[in-house]
C-alpha cells in the first residue's frame, strides 16, 4: 500500500480505483478484464474455495477500503484480536477467516463472484524427478483448487434472486456463468498436484 500511495503521488495525486491482490501462485484460467464497478463494491472475492472466510490468494478491494484490508492482513493480525472480541466477531483460525473478520470489523462491504468473473486458481511449480539431470519444472494446480474448479458447481454458478425461486424446487435456482465450459477445458489441460508433492490444500 505504501507503493500504491507513492505511485499515486508521482501522478499528481491521481488515485487508483481498485487494488487487486494476487498471490504469487495465482493463475488466470482465461484473459480477464477488471470490472471498474468493483471499485465501489468494497471487497470482491470468489464464492467458492473460501475455507470459512474470503479466499486469500486473489481478491479485489476498492481503493477507499484498501488500506484497511491490506494493512490489516499484517499489522492487525497482531493487534486487533481484542477489537474482534469486543465486536463479537470470532477470532480467526486461518487467513481466510481473518480477512472476513477484518472486513466486518472495518465495515468493508463484501461481494462474491463466480470463477467466470474472477477466474483464478492457485498453482505450484514442481519437479517430478528432482534427481534427474534434465528434470523440468511442471505447472500443477493445488489439489483442492483443482477439485473445486472441476466439480463444485458453486464455483461456476450464479445465484438467481429470491423473487425467482421455483416453487417446485424449494430453493434458489442456479445458472452457469458464461465462459465456464472453456475455462473447464483450460483447467483440464493442467494437472492436479500429486498428493505426495502437495499435501496442503
Amino acid at each position: 500500500m505504501f507503493l500504491v500511495d507513492a505511485e499515486e503521488q508521482s501522478k499528481a495525486g491521481e488515485r487508483f480505483g481498485l487494488v487487486l491482490k494476487l498471490r504469487d501462485d495465482s493463475f488466470a484460467l482465461q484473459p480477464w478484464l477488471i470490472p471498474s464497478s468493483w471499485a465501489q463494491r468494497g471487497l470482491t472475492s470468489l464464492h467458492c474455495m473460501q475455507w470459512g472466510g474470503v479466499m486469500d490468494s486473489t481478491f479485489a478491494v476498492g481503493r477507499r477500503w484498501a488500506w484497511a484490508i491490506m494493512e490489516g492482513l499484517a499489522a492487525d493480525w497482531y493487534i486487533s484480536h481484542y477489537a474482534l472480541k469486543e465486536a463479537g466477531i470470532a477470532i480467526p483460525h486461518n487467513p481466510e477467516s481473518w480477512i472476513a473478520g477484518l472486513a466486518k470489523l472495518k465495515h468493508v462491504p463484501m461481494q462474491t463472484k463466480a470463477l467466470c468473473k474472477l477466474p483464478f486458481v492457485s498453482v505450484r511449480f514442481v519437479k517430478y524427478n528432482a534427481r534427474a539431470e534434465n528434470a523440468e519444472m511442471s505447472l500443477v494446480v493445488k489439489r483442492r483448487h483443482y477439485q473445486a474448479a472441476r466439480h463444485d458447481e458453486s464455483c461456476w454458478s450464479t445465484r438467481i434472486g429470491p423473487s425467482e425461486v421455483f416453487p417446485d424446487h424449494g430453493k434458489l435456482a442456479q445458472a452457469k456463468c458464461a465462459g465456464s465450459e472453456s475455462m473447464r477445458a483450460t483447467l483440464e489441460t493442467l494437472v492436479m498436484c500429486p498428493q505426495k508433492l502437495c499435501r496442503s490444500r
